[in-house]
């Protein structure tokens, strides 16, 4: 049982990091201040954050901040730069950066945020969400593999660590994710999942059924960090049984066409 609904777990997979750390990587913005947006980078720990807005005189511009994650939170301080404008005779000695204020953004979940701010003897704070400006290519065929674990079950067997592999057939249409699939072991599963998409991140709940060995199994599931990346995919996953066992699952998922 075990494999079975870790492995039709697997085929959730849509776009994210793995349960190892979460990506915060995307636009984020709130949609009742049109004209400003923030650009989170992320490598490994370390974010860099990019506020464009306006000055007082109403001109684009932007601040920096840029260090590790503590936890969910990311403070430091607010830098503003100056430099020529681009073209014939650039001079990157002529760039300079003057620290201006202190910022600290800390993210409530997967796709919320709170930027508080401080510089120029102004301060607030603002609620972010990702911004969503396109979709990812998510139906199709993939091959998956599994990472995670099952406890709470009945049968003590069924405990434990899971990792297996197969392939699967994604339908994405609208906010409905139905899939098919084949585990290497040749049993196959199928579910429902009614999806969201926030930025380039997509998380929803729904069921699933399956049969393994002959035996029907059914169940709840929650997905969170489905990101699609070129030819991959990643997701993060937390599931019950609720017909057959009374397992949790948890893990983590990558997929390839």
């Amino acid at each position: 049982m075990r494999k079975t609904l870790a492995g039709m777990l697997c085929l959730l997979a849509m776009a994210g990091n793995s349960m190892a750390g979460e990506s915060y990587q995307d636009w984020w913005w709130n949609p009742s201040l049109d004209g400003m947006g923030w650009n989170v980078g992320q490598q490994g720990n370390v974010l860099v954050v990019s506020w464009y807005h306006y000055d007082a005189q109403g001109n684009a511009t932007f601040l920096l901040m840029a260090g590790a994650l503590n936890g969910n939170t990311l403070t430091g301080d607010l830098s503003r730069s100056t430099g020529p404008l681009p073209g014939a005779g650039y001079d990157p000695n002529n760039v300079g950066s003057a620290t201006v204020g202190t910022a600290t953004l800390t993210f409530n979940s997967s796709n919320s945020a709170t930027f508080d701010y401080a510089f120029d003897g102004l301060s607030g704070s603002i609620q972010l969400q990702r911004f969503t400006f396109a979709a990812e290519l998510v139906s199709g065929a993939w091959a998956f593999a599994n990472f995670g674990s099952s406890t709470g079950c009945l049968s003590a067997a069924n405990n434990g660590t899971v990792r297996e592999t197969g392939t699967a057939s994604f339908v994405l249409s609208g906010n409905t994710l139905t899939q098919s699939f084949v585990f290497d072991e040749g049993d196959t599963a199928s579910f429902d999942l009614s999806v969201t998409k926030s930025g380039s991140s997509y998380s929803g709940n729904g069921t699933w059924t399956a049969t393994d060995g002959g035996a029907n199994l059914s169940g709840n599931v929650t997905v969170t960090n489905l990101r699609v990346v070129g030819d991959f995919m990643t997701m993060d996953y937390v599931a019950t049984t609720v017909v057959g066992e009374t397992c949790i699952n948890s893990g983590s998922v990558t997929a390839r066409r």
